[in-house]
């Protein structure tokens, strides 16, 4: 299977199960609940094949994760977090093949992030959001195929979101260590409940983003570099910027957020709307300084994960001044621009970790 064909094909699975999911392209009227469960599901569970049966030599870091699955296969465990260690031991239960993992993982990420976006979102924006998760390479593709260790991690940060709304702080608690157990990079996310229920303000708010963006103009890539060497984290210190690290990019940033902030009060007409939006406005001033190193941007990631719902907040609460139509479609040429844009650089570069795109049959 070619690899430009089975790319063009993900967003074809969207369209085959739109009718499902919605009655018309991005938002769902005559449909109802359970049917438009069904089509997220169905949606989710295409994609899950996917990655989960791709051949062995797709993703830049899945190489090396099964070689740690070998490794605990013939030796019983390996020099990594013990909870990802106790996820390859439950995989090899089922088998000793490398899709055995990917199995295990995707059972537990998709399910998740499935149930997240059904608990957050009103389903008139699922397939919305399941074309900006397809649509955002750091998404679907370097979550799932490349970076699994950190998206079984997000998945139990989600969860941990989940039981703190629900006021289970036992649990959240619970979902939390999991999480730093299987990458310990998710220790960063202890400051999203901070972020979620703190009161902020619009000056606030106005305060950190410029701070970020003087930080990324000053070359914040140094300071990167110095924080994970005292981290011991200095074998990641040398990696490259983000595609998205330069000067336009982050000023576009930097104007959409002050937008954003422009319409606080506006948008954030209830408790639970304002929890969301402050996700998305702190992920936004944390991406002007993640874009400088591509293991930071991965935090990035999952705080955007995280912050999903707040993405139809913004659109319904703009359509009482009629841009919120607008909106939408900015969201949908936005990452379509994302998605070709990165693909067409695979693709160019010929890129050995995603292409040819092969399955295991």
């Amino acid at each position: 299977m070619k690899f430009y064909i089975w790319l063009i094909s993900i967003p074809l699975f969207l369209l085959f199960f739109q009718d499902l999911i919605s009655g018309s392209k991005l938002k769902i009227r005559n449909s109802n609940k359970k049917r438009a469960a069904l089509g997220l599901i169905l949606s989710m569970a295409a994609l899950m094949f996917f990655s989960t049966f791709r051949a062995e030599n797709i993703g830049t870091d899945y190489d090396t994760y099964i070689g740690i699955f070998n490794r605990i296969a013939h030796m019983g465990t390996a020099y990594l977090e013990k909870g990802f260690v106790v996820l390859n031991k439950v995989a090899l239960l089922l088998g000793n093949k490398p899709y055995h993992l990917s199995l295990v993982i995707n059972l537990i990420f998709f399910p998740i992030l499935t149930i997240y976006i059904c608990k957050y979102v009103d389903r008139k924006y699922w397939l919305l959001i399941l074309f900006i998760f397809v649509a955002d390479p750091y998404f679907y593709i370097q979550s799932t195929f490349n970076v699994v260790r950190q998206a079984t991690g997000t998945a139990f940060i989600l969860l941990a979101v989940i039981f703190l709304l629900s006021n289970k702080k036992i649990l959240a608690l619970i979902a939390y260590a999991i999480a730093v157990s299987i990458h310990n990079s998710m220790a960063t996310m202890l400051i999203l409940p901070f972020i979620m229920l703190i009161k902020w303000d619009k000056k606030t708010f106005r305060i950190i983003s410029v701070i970020c963006f003087l930080l990324n103009i000053l070359n914040v890539g140094d300071l990167i570099e110095m924080g994970l060497r005292m981290f011991d984290y200095g074998g990641y210190e040398k990696y490259e910027a983000s595609l998205l690290d330069n000067a336009a990019y982050v000023f576009f940033v930097f104007i959409i957020l002050q937008l954003i902030i422009s319409f606080y009060d506006v948008i954030c007409e209830s408790r639970g709307q304002r929890i969301f939006v402050n996700l998305y406005i702190f992920s936004l001033c944390f991406l002007m300084l993640a874009v400088a190193n591509d293991v930071v941007y991965r935090l990035y990631v999952t705080m955007a994960y995280a912050a999903l719902p707040a993405v139809p907040t913004i659109i319904d609460s703009m359509r009482k001044y009629k841009y919120g139509s607008l909106i939408k479609w900015g969201y949908v040429g936005y990452y379509t621009a994302f998605y070709i844009g990165y693909i067409y650089l695979l693709y160019k570069n010929q890129n050995p970790d995603y292409m040819p795109f092969k399955l295991i049959f």
